[in-house]
């Protein structure tokens, strides 16, 4: 129908900065530095992004910066920060014998992966206009899959994470998930079925076949002019 989105939407704009503001806290305390030294340091990052940006940009800015504060004023103790915004490629063959997926990568990239003694922890974030209802909190795959993705790798994963950073009310919410034997099976299958349906739209289109990379994380949609 030849229709473009007329703006970002201030969730997903503020989610961009949030982010890079998490990477930028978490790595400092990769690197040891103690909770309130982290935060100084985000906090003095952020106020040369907010001399660089536009004026459009220092609203969504700001609340990315307060819903980060926060989200540390509330941290206790953090374990180890063992992996921040690693980028990470496996075969999806690792999921199954099935030849169709033979020559099928999966890239994922976990916010951060906290060590806990001798397992790991994955958490992801999400900047969102609104509480999300029981029912999609529930049946929300993203962090699981992750948990699956770095089992394959040899990580010792107990538990995955999504903090909930809402741009309206500055509340940070966490939901925790444990991922069950049969709840594991599941999600590899259903997210085949998904690889399997997006493989086969790339077959069928040429501009997509063309131009779409291999990968079955962003490179999915980003050719789309509705990716957001």
């Amino acid at each position: 129908l030849n229709l473009m989105p007329v703006a970002t939407h201030i969730p997903m704009a503020t989610g961009t900065k949030g982010h890079t503001l998490l990477q930028m806290f978490y790595n400092s305390i990769q690197e040891g530095h103690t909770v309130e030294d982290s935060l100084k340091i985000t906090e003095h990052a952020a106020q040369k992004l907010i001399a660089d940006c536009s004026k459009d940009e220092v609203g969504i800015l700001l609340i990315a910066v307060t819903l980060v504060r926060n989200y540390i004023a509330t941290l206790k103790l953090p374990p180890k920060a063992a992996l921040v915004e690693n980028r990470f490629i496996i075969p999806a063959s690792r999921l199954t014998d099935d030849s169709f997926y033979a020559n099928i990568d999966i890239g994922f990239t976990p916010d951060v992966v906290f060590k806990r003694g001798d397992f790991y922890d994955v958490e992801d974030s999400k900047f969102v206009g609104r509480a999300w209802s029981q029912k999609k909190l529930n049946r929300f795959p993203q962090a699981k899959l992750y948990q699956i993705f770095l089992e394959l790798m040899g990580y010792n994963v107990s538990r995955s994470t999504i903090r909930f950073f809402n741009t309206k009310t500055g509340k940070v919410n966490v939901k925790n998930y444990i991922l069950e034997k049969a709840e594991r099976e599941t999600l590899i299958r259903d997210f085949l079925a998904a690889v399997a349906d997006v493989m086969n739209y790339r077959v069928s289109t040429p501009f997509v076949k063309e131009q779409a990379r291999r990968t079955m994380n962003y490179g999915a949609c980003q050719f789309c002019q509705f990716e957001e």
